[in-house]
């Protein structure tokens, strides 16, 4: 696994490899695409959040190349596939039909425009829950009402608690994150027939109080850099083998 650092990402990305890669810039997409049509067997993972920001750029580049070259660049998200007209991401997902009429025509459906959709959904939930909408309030409601469900997707859960301590009364809020994240492809952005790489999946999150590395053992903080280090490399191993899997039993060409 590489991580691009202060190189260009296309001066980064190793052969044969699988290349995660932060970042990204505009001058970065046709790099990428050249890598990848040059290397047959090279993958790039892409935070979510750079792809949105290049998604035109990258798709544009993209839709001219073979699909096995498409299937190579793969980012996680949460959120609906926003390329996705058929019937049943309408009854998955209602907040679909607001988004696809919204935006009106297909150039326009993009990650980042249904980002701020439903931005603007949860916020507006949000409020009608509040009898007197300010941030305070808002996140009272949110926090208090644990589960929030905006037009078929779920968000939380959010948990709240207080204990008292030698220093005073202490109230923690803590928000469990994103659900049912998918593994998804550019080729299935391209062409929703394509299913995702994986089904969607919800991490197992469990919150400690925070510890002070200096009030560790050091056995501890050993233990800690080992955990670490096994669970990178497995879950290297678990995704180059999926990806193999993935590549090796369908043609995408």
């Amino acid at each position: 696994l590489h991580e691009s650092s202060t190189k260009t990402v296309g001066s980064a990305l190793v052969r044969r490899q699988i290349n995660f890669v932060l970042a990204v810039t505009a001058a970065d997409v046709a790099d990428v695409v050249d890598f990848l049509i040059a290397d047959k067997s090279a993958i790039v993972v892409m935070v979510f959040d750079d792809l949105a920001l290049h998604y035109t750029a990258l798709v544009t580049a993209l839709s001219s190349t073979p699909a096995s070259v498409q299937a190579r660049v793969i980012t996680f998200t949460n959120l609906p596939l926003w390329s996705d007209t058929s019937e049943k991401i309408y009854l998955d997902f209602p907040l679909m039909q607001v988004f696809h009429f919204a935006m009106m025509v297909p150039s326009n459906y993009t990650p980042s425009s249904l980002m701020n959709i439903v931005t603007v959904l949860f916020a507006m939930e949000l409020a009608s829950m509040t009898p007197e909408p300010n941030s305070a309030a808002m996140v009272d409601a949110l926090y208090r009402n644990g589960v929030m469900f905006t037009e078929g997707m779920a968000f939380g859960r959010f948990n709240w608690g207080c204990k008292v301590t030698s220093s005073g009364r202490v109230c923690l809020q803590h928000n469990y994150g994103a659900q049912s994240i998918v593994m998804l492809s550019v080729q299935r952005m391209l062409d929703p027939r394509v299913p995702p790489l994986t089904a969607p999946m919800t991490p197992s999150l469990v919150y400690r109080p925070r510890v002070a590395s200096s009030a560790l053992t050091p056995a501890e903080r050993n233990g800690i850099i080992a955990g670490v280090v096994l669970l990178v490399v497995a879950s290297i191993a678990a995704v180059g083998l999926l990806l193999y899997c993935c590549m090796d039993n369908r043609d995408n060409d």
